[in-house]
């Protein structure tokens, strides 16, 4: 019985050791610097934002409708003179 329990005491400390490098690999801390970026990058983003492109764009389209108006006019007046040279 004696010699039985050494041998059993002797396989468990080798499953031991293989165990404690499995955990080894697994423990790189890599991963928690990658999420630190991230968040870093996230705050960036948020300063960038200031809607202040979304006013100028507005003032650029009143400017476009004016012109337009003005085109249509010239073209109806056209449009008359060859009404006369028919008749």
């Amino acid at each position: 019985m004696l010699r039985k329990r050494k041998y059993s005491k002797e396989k468990k400390k080798k499953k031991k050791k293989k165990k404690k490098k499995k955990k080894k690999k697994k423990k790189k801390k890599k991963k928690k610097k990658k999420k630190k970026k991230k968040k870093k990058k996230k705050k960036k983003k948020k300063k960038k934002k200031k809607k202040k492109k979304k006013k100028k764009k507005k003032k650029k389209k009143k400017k476009k409708k004016k012109k337009k108006k003005k085109k249509k006019k010239k073209k109806k007046k056209k449009k008359k003179k060859k009404k006369k040279k028919k008749m």
